[in-house]
């Protein structure tokens, strides 16, 4: 709840790296995949994307919804991030442009 993140290797049991995301007070929904990028959701309504190697920001796509994001997936080729909220929609993000490129409300 502190807006940091803490990487580990699991195989060590060691603290590899720890990122602070500044003026976020809590951190949710952390997703990997097997493309170096991990991708966390905000209390602010954020979403930012992570290089695992160089553990430098590499997306941010801010206010990405109107209610709390409950779950986040990267797509099976990671050109893709898609999330859902309790606003009742699903959303599908483009990581290349950084841009909403379809959504669906229920």
């Amino acid at each position: 709840m502190d807006g940091v993140v803490k990487i580990w290797d699991f195989f060590r049991l060691k603290l590899i790296n720890t990122i602070t995301v500044e003026n976020t007070p809590a951190l949710s929904n952390l997703v990997v995949n097997g493309m170096n990028l991990f991708a966390f959701t905000t209390s602010n309504l954020s979403l930012m994307v992570y290089d695992i190697l160089t553990f430098k920001c590499i997306r941010r796509f801010d206010h990405i919804a109107t209610n709390s994001i409950t779950g986040i997936c990267f797509s099976y080729d990671s050109k893709w991030i898609i999330t859902a909220s309790m606003d009742k929609s699903l959303k599908v993000w483009d990581l290349l442009t950084a841009s909403l490129i379809d959504w669906v409300a229920f």
